[in-house]
């Protein structure tokens, strides 16, 4: 699904605007599987993330989902 320039705009200046109830603007990933310390910006609400097997992906949804929900860090990043 491609959004139209107008409706681009429009989700851009929600973001500018603070306009969106929850929305994590960035996360910092110490010593966590393959990270040191990386700090992962998101610019808008609504990112894809892209990468290669093995890259982090699933690492920084675990560590977004953490955000949002009281749970232990072990159940998305187990002892290996």
């Amino acid at each position: 699904m491609k959004l139209s320039p107008a409706e681009l705009k429009l989700e851009k200046d929600k973001v500018q605007d603070n306009k969106f109830n929850q929305y994590v603007k960035r996360i910092t990933l110490k010593n966590v599987r393959g990270f040191d310390e990386e700090i992962v910006e998101f610019k808008t609400p609504v990112t894809a993330l892209i990468g290669t097997n093995g890259g982090g992906k699933s690492t920084i949804l675990g560590a977004v989902a953490l955000a949002y929900k009281n749970v232990k860090p072990s159940k998305f990043f187990p002892k290996s």
